[in-house]
């Protein structure tokens, strides 16, 4: 079940984020809104759409970011 306010919260942190990525997470980050925008109109929480939708995401952070 998608519990309503853990999901706004969640949509509210990807949007601040996405604001201040590099130009190369551009489209990764449109495309974690919109599953996230998808998930907020079902009654689950689309476990399998977040992950595939972050790991590009994450990819890039782990190839481009030191630890």
């Amino acid at each position: 079940e998608v519990d309503e306010e853990e999901l706004a919260a969640l949509e509210a942190q990807v949007t601040r984020t996405h604001h201040q990525v590099p130009q190369a997470l551009e489209a990764d980050f449109a495309n974690l809104e919109e599953v996230l925008e998808e998930t907020n109109d079902d009654e689950e929480f689309d476990d399998e759409a977040f992950l595939e939708a972050v790991d590009p995401i994450r990819n890039w952070l782990e190839a481009n970011c030191a630890s």
